[in-house]
């Protein structure tokens, strides 16, 4: 946001906002359990278990109504946030509105909401979440892995047309399936070891690549591991190795701060706008998308069904897995 910001100039204002539960706003929490305490299972993450546990005391909470219930940390609530801080701040000057990844999704709801009595000039929805359909077509984490593929299989795809430069480098050859490419040259080389990047587990190598895909600004790193498998010289080996165990070390560090992200936020809305429950989707399904894909989340998301089945979820409200629709100025 910052260098954005700095190309925009002075006459610009530009105004970002803690997401209800998170930073210095109320807290869904589950007390008494300790679960963001540094002496809990997780630390200050929260784990799998310990959200199981969470959902049986929000579920009490909600049937009491008593302390911070599931069901005032939705979307709905947020984007009505959203409206709060506009209204307060806007004055009489044009107001533009942009959201990324799950902003698209806050963004969106907002839109549906306020946009017919705010009037906002414009509305910028960068990294699409949101979406209108039945299940197997909405955009949902149950599907996660699916999009990674097909979305990996385009990038190759793009890679092998770019004759002169990305499908020299990485090695494929003209014509050649991006899929095939992947699970008869790549793959074999990782899983026999003939490629010595440290690790022999195919499914951290599909969260590996999968974990770049999503960003601009690491997506072309996949064009350089490739590479670097396919020709696994003595050098790049020691590249992949040292690149494997700087991801697991990552991986292993607790990042989380307890002031900014919520865990239990992230289960609450996930739960019940970004999951698939009519019907549920299944550990058996999520793995088969696993096995089935080139790139898939670095996540183990199939953990989330334990969570999110246990889950109190929310009850949906008029706007959820509707599109909506522009209003003109």
């Amino acid at each position: 946001m910052k260098p954005l910001y700095e190309k925009l100039g002075p006459s610009w204002a530009m105004y970002t906002m803690d997401h209800r539960g998170t930073g210095r706003s109320a807290r869904l929490d589950c007390q008494p359990r300790q679960v963001e305490s540094r002496a809990s299972e997780g630390g200050t993450d929260i784990t799998g278990n310990e959200s199981v546990q969470c959902s049986d005391v929000l579920r009490s909470r909600n049937r009491g109504k008593i302390g911070n219930l599931t069901y005032a940390f939705t979307v709905d609530e947020a984007a009505s946030d959203l409206a709060g801080v506009i209204a307060l701040t806007r004055g009489s000057a044009a107001v533009h509105v942009y959201g990324v990844s799950y902003g698209t999704t806050l963004v969106h709801r907002y839109a549906q909401m306020f946009v017919a009595s705010q009037h906002p000039s414009s509305i910028t929805l960068d990294g699409i979440t949101c979406s209108e359909g039945p299940r197997g077509e909405r955009n949902t984490f149950g599907y996660w892995d699916v999009m990674q593929h097909r979305i990996g299989i385009e990038l190759l795809r793009r890679c092998r047309e770019d004759g002169t430069f990305c499908r020299a480098k990485v090695g494929m050859r003209a014509g050649e399936d991006p899929e095939s490419f992947i699970r008869s040259r790549i793959f074999p080389k990782v899983l026999s070891g003939e490629c010595d990047i440290g690790t022999r587990d195919l499914r951290f190598v599909k969260g590996m690549l999968g974990m770049l895909l999503p960003s601009a600004n690491t997506r072309s790193m996949i064009f350089a591991l490739l590479t670097r498998i396919n020709r696994c010289s003595a050098s790049d080996a020691a590249v992949l190795r040292q690149f494997v165990a700087m991801i697991v070390s990552a991986a292993a560090q607790d990042g989380t701060c307890v002031a900014g992200d919520s865990t239990l936020l992230y289960n609450n809305i996930a739960s019940t706008e970004i999951w698939d429950i009519d019907p549920r989707t299944t550990v058996q399904e999520l793995e088969g998308y696993v096995d089935a894909a080139i790139m898939c989340s670095p996540e183990n998301i199939s953990d989330l069904v334990r969570v999110f089945d246990a889950w109190p979820s929310y009850p949906l409200g008029p706007y959820f897995n509707k599109t909506g629709k522009s209003v003109s100025q």
